[in-house]
């Protein structure tokens, strides 16, 4: 598992740089942190707690621009940053629908891992 991944998992970095119920507090998220733990819990094969932090995300999509997410959500820091949308794309496409195109070895494999919810 990657580097950051394994991190996360740790408790101490859990207490010392996320809220005390995730990556989000109350009404705002930052996309970054929250993407971030939506990524390592589809890598942990936890697509429930993944879907979690990306419905999270999700619910502030078009605030400040169509189809954006700000880098603090609702709508604070920068309203357009490439890391916002890892936190959703990259976890739905390879941690929960289980998409990891091979190209040079010609082989496309499906392998979903579906959340209940």
């Amino acid at each position: 598992m990657d580097r950051r991944c394994r991190i996360s998992q740790r408790n101490e970095f859990l207490k010392n740089f996320v809220p005390q119920n995730g990556a989000y507090k109350d009404d705002m998220t930052m996309s970054i942190s929250t993407g971030v733990m939506a990524v390592c819990e589809a890598n942990y094969k936890k697509s429930d707690k993944a879907f979690k932090y990306m419905k999270k995300m999700a619910s502030f999509i078009d605030v400040a621009m169509p189809g954006t997410l700000s880098e603090i959500s609702p709508d604070y820091g920068c309203f357009l940053q490439a890391w916002s949308g890892n936190g959703i794309v990259w976890p739905l496409i390879d941690g929960i629908f289980g998409i990891k195109p091979n190209a040079h070895e010609k082989i496309f494999t499906v392998a979903p891992n579906l959340s209940d919810d």
